[in-house]
């Protein structure tokens, strides 16, 4: 519905503000929506920044850790590494300070949580570790083995030992493992709680060193910081046979270590399990362990034991069957019975209850619910034609409407009608002929236009240009400010006699370009005519309205344009878009708007307004109205 009619209040907060006239387009602007323009410099913006002026350091990890070393010179820094080492010989890092005193005097702590139950932290922690003396470089100082023990309160301990081998996915692989779930543990009750030393289920199993060589050579002791990370994933199961499950865990031991020289060590047999979900690693131990129902085959894959003992039919396990029934016969708790059909007299399709059918529908045709075989399409001649089909001349036809919108469908029907002045053409598509012979404007029958006419001249019934002296009342019109507005339905237009605040005398021009079903009909570099259709119809509009004041039109006289022509020399469809072109040999009647129906009707005997020397559209840059 066509409702801007008047320049009221509500309108004027798109028009006027505050903040006057802005640059460039000579329109105004609203300083709530355009608060950082020049003509708004007198309002105070403030800070939208809610007081936060630190710069991103582009992390946008809300998990990242931040790295803890305020009053500290070496030891862990919370986040897996270390505030710093003690160079000098004999001295050790205590409470991030390096202190006279024995390697490893410090400690060390865990971070991270033992994934079972509520999850249990650790508050005390020791590490001890191995390696192996070799003049030979290549083997000298590999870790060979490694020990922690970690504790919670005066128990709760988890006790792991790795060695010998690499472990699936990197680092050694724990070959000792025994979890003290006590009282100390929290969320135990005293039935879950035991000596959880039996490993052979778990899945992932492994202490991951933060360095694979001491620093020292040939060394019978070696002093350094480094992290071990232990890795669980699994069951664990205590010699009651109650099992534990530990979901993925990760747990952080980081520290001051003191690992002891050995020469009859040896470096770590490498695993071997890529492409193997079971089987041996080639050093002893497995890639991993299968479910119950499984075996491992020989490519080290996991694979579906079926289980038919005892049963001559039904599901295998595995996905299989491990035999099928004969007729008359059901498969019940993987034994074949004696078997009654179902299928009655009346059924003639469907399941017969046995693991057989009833019968079989003709071609096209569907089983019901009642084991009836019905057509869901149009039968013809005794036969069912497929869902779309038709009957002609008592055979089925598939229509063939394919990228057509009118014509025959190849079945004796049509793919469709076209609509208002449109003719269906020979390649089924509907199309109009525009009726312009010997017309030199006005309509051509498909909604367009025959042309324009020239300076001074307006179109006349039967399409022909011919010069009408009108008797004008008014003559002209002298815009001082302007704006334009994407309305969504419409592109609205308005030039102001007033470039102030429009609190005194002003007259308003108000040019309005409305979308069709195709959306907006106008292009750049193009003239359309104004024609005599009613203001409720109108595709191209024109309205002056004379005597507004104090932001009001509520009093001022209407004028519609019953002729004219808008050349568009950069035509806008929506906001951040340039509307700029002209108005010429445009003639207005006073006339009255319905404001709630948008009727229009021309005041007998009314005054008349005429703009013949062309007005200046624009250039305005198009702007979204103010909410």
């Amino acid at each position: 519905m066509k409702l801007v009619l008047s320049v009221s209040c509500v309108t004027l907060l798109t028009l006027v503000s505050a903040c006057g006239p802005s640059g460039g387009s000579g329109g105004k602007v609203s300083c709530a929506q355009f608060p950082t323009a020049p003509a708004c410099a007198d309002i105070s913006t403030g800070d939208t920044s809610g007081g936060d002026t630190s710069v991103s350091d582009g992390q946008s990890d809300t998990t990242s850790c931040t790295p803890s070393c305020s009053g500290k010179v070496c030891g862990p820094n919370g986040c897996g590494g270390f505030c710093g080492s003690c160079p000098t010989a004999g001295t050790t890092c205590i409470a991030g300070t390096c202190q006279v005193g024995e390697c490893g005097a410090g400690g060390v702590v865990a971070q991270g949580e033992l994934k079972v139950g509520q999850g249990i932290t650790f508050d005390k922690a020791s590490i001890t570790v191995e390696h192996k003396m070799d003049i030979d470089t290549f083997e000298d100082g590999c870790i060979e083995s490694i020990t922690i023990e970690l504790g919670r309160g005066f128990g709760c301990t988890l006790h792991v030992e790795a060695n010998t081998a690499t472990a699936p996915g990197g680092g050694l692989r724990i070959t000792n493992l025994t979890f003290a779930a006590d009282s100390q543990c929290p969320g135990f009750p005293d039935e879950s709680e035991g000596q959880y030393n039996d490993f052979s289920r778990m899945k992932v199993l492994a202490i991951v060193p933060g360095i694979d060589k001491v620093p020292d050579t040939n060394a019978p002791s070696s002093c350094f910081s480094s992290n071990f990370e232990i890795k669980l994933e699994g069951v664990l199961v205590d010699s009651a046979q109650k099992t534990l499950n530990v979901a993925s865990t990760s747990i952080l031991v980081s520290g001051e270590v003191s690992s002891t020289g050995s020469t009859t060590a040896s470096c770590p047999c490498q695993a071997s399990c890529s492409g193997k979900d079971c089987g041996s690693d080639g050093c002893g131990f497995t890639c991993g362990v299968c479910d119950a129902n499984e075996e491992c085959n020989g490519a080290g894959q996991c694979q579906c034991i079926p289980d038919c003992d005892g049963k001559e039919c039904g599901d295998d396990g595995c996905g299989g069957s491990c035999g099928a029934c004969g007729a008359f016969e059901a498969c019940q708790s993987g034994a074949c019975v004696e078997c009654q059909p179902t299928c009655g007299e009346t059924a003639e399709c469907g399941d017969n209850g046995c693991g057989g059918t009833c019968g079989t529908c003709d071609t096209n045709e569907t089983c019901s619910a009642a084991k009836a075989c019905t057509c869901p399409g149009t039968q013809c001649s005794g036969e069912c034609c497929k869902s779309g089909d038709k009957c002609s001349s008592g055979e089925c036809c598939t229509p063939q409407c394919g990228g057509k919108q009118c014509g025959s469908d190849g079945c004796g029907g049509t793919c469709g009608t076209c609509s208002g002045t449109n003719v269906c053409q020979a390649n089924g598509t509907c199309s109009c002929t525009p009726q312009g012979d010997g017309k030199e404007c006005g309509d051509n029958g498909c909604g367009g236009s025959c042309g324009a006419c020239g300076g001074g001249e307006t179109c006349q019934p039967g399409g022909i240009c011919a010069t009408v002296t009108a008797s004008c009342d008014f003559t002209g019109f002298a815009g001082l400010s302007q704006i334009a507005v994407d309305n969504t339905s419409n592109i609205t237009y308005q030039q102001f006699t007033d470039a102030g605040d429009l609190t005194g005398p002003f007259d308003v021009l108000q040019l309005e370009m409305w979308q069709t079903a195709n959306g907006y009909e106008f292009e750049s570099g193009f003239e359309f005519p104004i024609d005599d259709t009613p203001y409720e119809s109108c595709a191209l509009c024109l309205v002056v309205q004379r005597g507004c004041a104090n932001q009001s039109c509520a009093a001022a006289t209407l004028f519609l344009a019953t002729e004219g022509v808008v050349g568009f020399n950069t035509f806008a469809t929506a906001a951040g878009q340039t509307l700029e072109g002209y108005i010429r040999n445009a003639v207005l009647h006073e006339a009255t708007i319905n404001s709630t129906t948008g009727a229009s009707t021309l005041k007998p005997n009314g005054k008349t307004l005429c703009i013949t020397d062309p007005i200046p559209v624009g250039p305005a840059d198009v702007i979204a109205p103010t909410p």
